[in-house]
């Protein structure tokens, strides 16, 4: 037990003082890249429109609630790299482990990139 706590405890300083940590090995080949045009292999959900310009994903959402945009695909071991730019008052974010629950809607861990979302990790004593 003191081992994972110790383990736990170097990640998070690791994290705290902005030291890279990665888990993939320098000859990692990607299984899929979006590489645009087109959103083929997403499908939508919720109230948002989606599309694909100068090789980015935007969305415009119609109302309040927004959307997602889901891979029709599953994966595992996955490694990702991306980057979010709000042009309005936006929640972006990722859902991992993402599934349909009985009666509509979606469960799964939910990584938000919202500015009031996040915390800044207190400096080590």
């Amino acid at each position: 037990m003191a081992s994972r706590i110790v383990a736990m405890c170097v990640l998070a300083l690791a994290f705290a003082r902005g030291i890279p940590v990665a888990g993939a090995h320098a000859n990692f080949i990607p299984d899929w890249t979006f590489k645009g045009p087109t959103l083929a292999g997403w499908k939508p959900a919720g109230e948002a429109d989606w599309r694909v310009e100068n090789g980015e994903i935007v969305g415009v959402p119609r109302t309040a609630d927004g959307g997602w945009l889901l891979l029709d695909q599953s994966f595992q071991d996955v490694q990702l790299a991306a980057s979010v730019r709000c042009e309005a008052a936006c929640k972006p974010g990722l859902l991992l482990r993402a599934e349909a629950v009985p009666g509509g809607g979606m469960k799964g861990i939910l990584v938000s990139y919202a500015p009031d979302d996040t915390a800044e990790a207190p400096p080590p004593n």
